[in-house]
């Protein structure tokens, strides 16, 4: 009976772990990462591929402005600049399908090939929060 209840202990566990890890999956995280680490360029007057704090339009990012607050507006388009396809032949900044060779990871977090780290970004981003990053853009970058 012991190791009956042993299994199940441990099934009830690993559901909780994939929860948790399946909540860590939305951009919530993710845009903190980029906020706390990318926006003192990115921001609105700054770098201008994406920024962290425009606000939504009628005509740019509407559907954000269903968005409570003004943090969740620019959240919702922060995620909008980064997954949408900004033209024929331009691949969006984030790629699920090309989770390794997105542009917020490869910039904050591979070495070899980003023109960030050691300019504008002293030292690539901790394991915990490439790992972050990457694991969201893998499981489809959804907000």
């Amino acid at each position: 009976m012991s190791n009956c209840y042993a299994v199940a202990i441990l099934v009830a566990l690993s559901s909780v772990n994939e929860v948790s890890f399946a909540a860590e999956l939305h951009f919530a995280p993710v845009y903190q990462i980029l906020r706390n680490q990318c926006g003192n360029c990115h921001h609105m007057g700054g770098a201008s591929s994406w920024v962290i704090d425009m606000p939504p339009t009628t005509d740019k990012y509407s559907q954000c402005l269903a968005q409570a607050n003004l943090s969740a507006q620019h959240q919702c388009t922060t995620h909008q600049q980064l997954v949408e396809v900004p033209g024929p032949d331009i691949p969006a900044w984030v790629r699920p399908q090309q989770a390794a060779k997105s542009e917020p990871y490869v910039n904050a977090c591979v070495v070899e090939e980003s023109f960030h780290i050691g300019v504008s970004l002293p030292e690539k981003l901790p394991d915990v929060s490439c790992r972050m990053i990457l694991d969201w853009i893998t499981a489809g970058a959804k907000f």
